[in-house]
């Protein structure tokens, strides 16, 4: 069983139940999402909780670091980047990690590639996170940005960057800009009208997770529009482990040109 809550309409959910001295919304979500059972259409005001995170809307912010980043994975399909130094330790789920690859399929993998058994870093089916099982897991540490089956045609600064910054204070953060990947099997992938453009950044002490979306509309009536055939989520990548999925094959905006697509914010919780 699957359950939706809208967000919008409150005082249905208002009147369900109350947990201790969580109000009747935040209750609802903390026990389906960590039952795996929560599918939540996001509006302003929406967040989920589960595995030990939460993840709620905030305001949009993109740096893009497509003229000042190092660029990998051009003319990518399928493909991985090789081990890649993080730049400060990041503690995901509990595991501190000082590496990182790319997949050219919209997520990251945490940690160093295994040599044995083979890596699913350049997977380009796109899984549930709350239903891994032994055919398809473990996949690793993982988090999906948007992940689904991309593509590079290398043009220009169409493929993937990654840059470490520092702000006033000395922290880290660490982001990697998948820049204008295409959808295969659409017409004319190489136009700005059939990619899209979305970014993660890591951030040093905090260990918080943003995902932010400059473009995820492809074209007009495309089945990929808005993550509708993506992953949105983060994994520890066990069957039986901790995750927290904010999307799986469904949309998880409503963007249009020429607005900009959500920032994601992944922080520990509670």
């Amino acid at each position: 069983m699957r359950v939706t809550l809208r967000r919008s309409i409150p005082a249905i959910a208002m009147s369900l139940f109350t947990i201790g001295n969580l109000s009747s919304v935040t209750a609802l979500t903390a026990v389906l999402a960590g039952l795996g059972m929560l599918t939540l259409t996001q509006t302003a005001s929406a967040f989920i909780v589960g595995g030990g995170y939460k993840a709620s809307l905030e305001a949009y912010s993109f740096d893009d670091i497509s003229a000042t980043g190092t660029g990998l994975l051009g003319n990518a399909n399928n493909s991985t980047s090789g081990n890649l130094n993080l730049g400060f330790a990041f503690n995901f789920f509990g595991v501190d990690y000082n590496q990182f690859r790319i997949s050219s399929n919209g997520f990251l993998a945490l940690g160093i590639q295994p040599a044995s058994p083979p890596s699913n870093d350049a997977r380009s089916l796109n899984l549930d996170l709350n239903n891994l099982n032994s055919s398809n897991a473990p996949i690793g540490p993982i988090i999906a940005s948007f992940w689904d089956n991309l593509t590079f045609n290398g043009n220009g600064r169409d493929r993937a960057y990654y840059e470490v910054k520092q702000d006033n204070q000395g922290k880290k953060r660490l982001i990697v800009q998948w820049n204008k990947a295409g959808i295969p099997g659409t017409p004319g992938v190489a136009g700005d009208d059939r990619t899209i453009t979305f970014q993660t950044v890591l951030f040093e002490n905090s260990n918080d997770i943003l995902l932010s979306y400059k473009d995820t509309f492809v074209s007009p009536g495309n089945a990929s529009n808005n993550g509708s055939s993506a992953t949105v989520g983060i994994s520890d990548g066990s069957i039986s482990g901790q995750r927290l999925q904010w999307s799986y094959n469904s949309a998880f905006s409503a963007y249009e040109p020429p607005q900009t697509g959500p920032t994601i914010r992944f922080r520990k919780y509670p």
